[in-house]
């Protein structure tokens, strides 16, 4: 009923980048303490977005590595950018993810064909892959730029291991899936 209003935003959980919601709640926080004022709510809320992109590598690992034997294991990251079909890399949580998985030992692919393959490489040090290189046991995806909300479950299996995951970090697949494991936050 809510989304009936002139007014409704439709937030979802995922992840956070650029400076709105990764950087600037902490000017606030320091200006208000300053003011001897506590600001509980933006200290959680900033927590919370700190700390989304281990939550999700780690609840993927341990997932992945309960239903799947072979070793390592391979990932795919559909998106870099922060906003759906924009090339703003500011601040990705993506590149933690990558680094997070990168450091559990997993062999990662990223693609998103909105980033600057360059600028990629020149600020976080990551290699954007043009398209996947199969076979993947571990597919995330990050963002809804349009390109991606038009996949379908078979395109998934296509690029999948038997035993693969589907990580939809948006929701932009939900009840869509039902024949490859599914995952979302």
């Amino acid at each position: 009923m809510a989304s009936t209003k002139w007014n409704f935003v439709d937030y979802r959980p995922g992840l956070v980048g650029g400076h709105c919601i990764p950087v600037d709640p902490y000017y606030l926080i320091a200006e208000s303490a300053r003011l001897g004022l506590d600001a509980p709510l933006m200290k959680s809320s900033c927590s919370v977005n700190d700390g989304m992109a281990d939550y999700i590598v780690r609840s993927l690992l341990s997932i992945l590595n309960s239903r799947t034997s072979c070793a390592p294991h391979k990932v795919l990251i559909m998106g870099f950018t922060y906003k759906a079909n924009s090339d703003d890399i500011r601040n990705p949580a993506v590149a933690e993810m990558y680094a997070i998985f990168t450091a559990a030992g997993l062999s990662v692919d990223i693609i998103d064909s909105h980033a600057d393959v360059a600028s990629v490489k020149g600020t976080f040090g990551i290699e954007l892959s043009a398209v996947p290189s199969p076979l993947y046991d571990l597919i995330i995806v990050t963002i809804g730029h349009d390109e991606y909300l038009e996949l379908d479950e078979d395109y998934f299996i296509g690029i999948a291991r038997r035993d693969a995951i589907l990580a939809d970090i948006k929701g932009i697949y939900r009840n869509r899936i039902s024949k490859i494991g599914y995952w979302t936050l």
